[in-house]
């Protein structure tokens, strides 16, 4: 139950902030991706984004003071990848 209370907390955070240049990155990637209508690859951008920095603001409870990993860091690895996985077998799925 701690790893999902873990888990839960990194949502709730009021004070997120990301840094300007990924973000610039960020808009002008889906604003690429918008014009050439692959809205598809801009929904799996988006996810790719929010997982990176979720993870990257987040390093702090993945991540002990000694350096080691802590339990948190395969649960939010299974999840993401378990949802990646899922988009994508989903996106191949469907018909044109």
């Amino acid at each position: 139950m701690e790893l999902w209370d873990q888990f839960t907390k990194l949502f709730t955070y009021s004070d997120l902030v990301i840094p300007a240049a990924q973000m610039g990155i960020y808009v002008i990637i889906i604003n690429i991706l918008m014009l050439i209508s692959y809205y598809r690859a801009c929904f799996i951008t988006s996810l790719s984004f929010s997982f990176y920095w979720l993870f990257f603001l987040n390093q702090k409870n993945f991540v002990s003071a000694e350096g080691e990993l802590t339990g948190g860091i395969y649960f939010y690895l299974i999840i993401t990848i378990l949802f990646m996985v899922a988009l994508l077998v989903s996106f191949l799925n469907q018909k044109e």
